[in-house]
Order: structure tokens, then sequence, then C-alpha cells
């Protein structure tokens, strides 16, 4: 079987959920499919903490945030990708005028990237969100300004907005925007960023991050505060509620969601099981919980399926990246590790 390329983004200076660091930065590997052995490749080392990052569709490029806890506001950087060595070239910086920058997502036609705030800053409020183009192969100033008020009924993690993530719609119209804040999803306007309609979650579940079905109308949620997923309907800018269901046992901690090529089933992180949960997706678009399978590591936080949809990886937090084999099935077993130092976040080639 051939070797696919593996990017991870670790944490490099302490945050609170990594107080004690090994990471680099974005390291890059180069893993045999077959067997899950893996040849490192480049780490580029001249960023802070980018603990979430993305591939733009055609691959050609790599943006990543850079999440601090202490500084008036982040950023999102933007590379472009050697596949043949697994470097990375600088190509650009831009502020996402917020704190605790967490989530960044490409459109689909790789020419706008957008950012997530968990914590906006007080000294100006900053942006829930922000949205830039590429402009001759930087990304330009944010095109948004968008921030949320408001709160939910947990005092200790949903004081204010803590937007968590921000991805297009398939239909490219809109941006939805996942607030664990304020128990919302967003959705805005893609032309000019002026919101369409919001739907809310249960009090207290935390909104953590959404993804939209690949061929239909539909959207799932993992929640963080209360870890469930959240099944939509979705057309023309508006989400409608299917089905919630929670993982087993229920324990505050969910991460990541990714849906699995072939979308007949999605998985979700499960920190508070240290698992990944496998949630069954029904004719109905319902996603339902099927199985849980120990994550490999600590705080597993994201989650990523190679092309040929035979490898998914888990960034645990306190741990490693773990290599699982993915049945057609759903069914995972464990197959390698790759340290790598605090990976927060997994994106395959």
């Amino acid at each position: 079987m051939p070797r696919t390329l593996l990017f991870t983004g670790c944490v490099n200076q302490p945050l609170s959920y990594a107080r004690k660091v090994s990471g680099k930065g974005i390291a890059s590997f180069f893993v045999d499919e077959a067997t899950g052995a893996a040849t490192a490749g480049p780490v580029f080392t001249d960023i802070v903490n980018p603990t979430f990052i993305a591939l733009s569709p055609d691959g050609s490029r790599l943006a990543a945030i850079s999440e601090t806890e202490d500084q008036p506001s982040d950023s999102i950087s933007l590379f472009s990708v050697n596949a043949e060595t697994g470097g990375l070239l600088l190509l650009g910086r831009q502020s996402t005028r917020g704190t605790v920058a967490c989530h960044c997502a490409f459109d689909a036609t790789g020419s706008m990237i957008g950012a997530a705030n968990y914590s906006a800053g007080d000294k100006p409020a900053g942006d829930a969100i922000t949205i830039h183009s590429i402009e001759g192969n930087r990304p330009g100033e944010a095109l948004t300004a968008i921030a949320h008020a408001g709160h939910g009924p947990n005092q200790q993690r949903q004081e204010h907005s803590h937007a968590h993530c921000v991805r297009w719609t398939p239909d490219h119209r809109f941006i939805a925007v996942a607030d664990l804040g304020i128990d919302r999803v967003r959705l805005y306007r893609a032309d000019d960023f002026t919101l369409e309609s919001e739907i809310a979650l249960p009090p207290g579940s935390g909104p953590r991050h959404i993804v939209f079905h690949p061929t239909k109308p539909f959207a799932y949620l993992m929640a963080e505060l209360q870890p469930a997923v959240t099944s939509f309907a979705y057309a023309d800018g508006r989400l409608a509620l299917l089905s919630t269901e929670p993982v087993q046992p229920p324990v505050s901690g969910g991460s990541g969601i990714v849906i699995a090529p072939g979308a007949t089933h999605l998985f979700v992180g499960d920190r508070g099981n240290a698992a990944v949960a496998r949630f069954d997706i029904g004719s109905d678009g319902i996603a339902r919980y099927a199985a849980s399978t120990p994550s490999g590591g600590d705080v597993p936080r994201d989650l990523a399926f190679s092309r040929s949809g035979e490898l998914l990886a888990v960034a645990n937090v306190l741990g490693d990246v773990a290599l699982f084999r993915h049945a057609p099935d759903g069914a995972l077993s464990p197959l390698s590790h790759i340290a790598t130092g605090n990976p927060t976040a997994v994106a395959f080639l």
C-alpha cells in the first residue's frame, strides 16, 4: 500500500490544558498505510501553538491558528505544502482579532479561510470569527466584524461567547459557527456575512464542532460539556434538529468529530472516557451511538481519516498520535503510535 502524508499541530508553549509541553510546531510524517509505520518529515517550528490545522481542498495549502491565552489577539498562518517532502513554506499571517483561537477552515474553492476565537479579547472586544480572502497567496485582513453576546447556564465554561468552530456549508452559501458559550449554532451569509439563522442547543450542552454530510442534506454537531451528537436536517441556510444521541457513558469532555468516507458512520473524540466513539448514520440521516474504542492515549482532541479511509488518526494531547485501522463496517483496530509531542490536531494530505 502507498504512503500517505500526515500533518500534526502540536502545543509548543504552555497552555492551561497542556502545561508541560514537548511539541515543536507543525510536524509531518509519511505513514505506510499497510503497517502504520511512520517516517518523520520536516517540522515547522516558527509558529506558536498551532493547535488546529486544516488543508485546502486541493491539498496545496495548509492553514494553522496560533492559540495563546495571554495575548491581545491571536493569528492564522497560511502555508504552501510540498507534498513530496512534507515541507511547509510560510506565505503569510493575519490577526484573528480575538484570543484563544481554536479552529480554522477553508471554503470549497480554497480561496477563503476562516478562524474561530474561543475567548474574545476585552480591550477592545474581540471577534467570534474572522473570514479572510487569500490575496496573492497571503491571507488578507478580516472581511468580517462578527461578535456574539450572551452566556449559558454553566458559570465556569459559559460565562460569555466561546466560538469553537467555523465551517462553510456544502452549498457554499453560508458559514456555520458553533458557539460553546451560548449554546447556539449560527449561520451567516457567505456573501455579506449577515446573520441568516440560528438554532439553540440544550442549555449547558456546549456545542463544539459541526460537520456536514458530503452528499445528503444533514449536519452533525458534537457537544463538549454534555457529550452528544446532534443530527440536523440542513436546507437553505437553516438547521432543523432531528435527534440528540449521547456518548456512553456520558462524561463531560467531547471534542472533535469526523465523518468516515462512505458516510455510513462518524467518529467523535470522547476525552472524558479517553475514547473514540462511533455513531452509525441511518437512512433517516440520524447518527446513533454504536460503540467506543480506547483512544490510545489521554485527552483525544482531534481526528482525521486518510484519503483511502483505511486509517484514522487520533491526536491525544497528553500522549501521541494513535493510528487505527478502519474497517468498512466502522470497526477500529489499533495499528501504531506516532510520537510527536502534545498533538492537538491532525490532517492527512
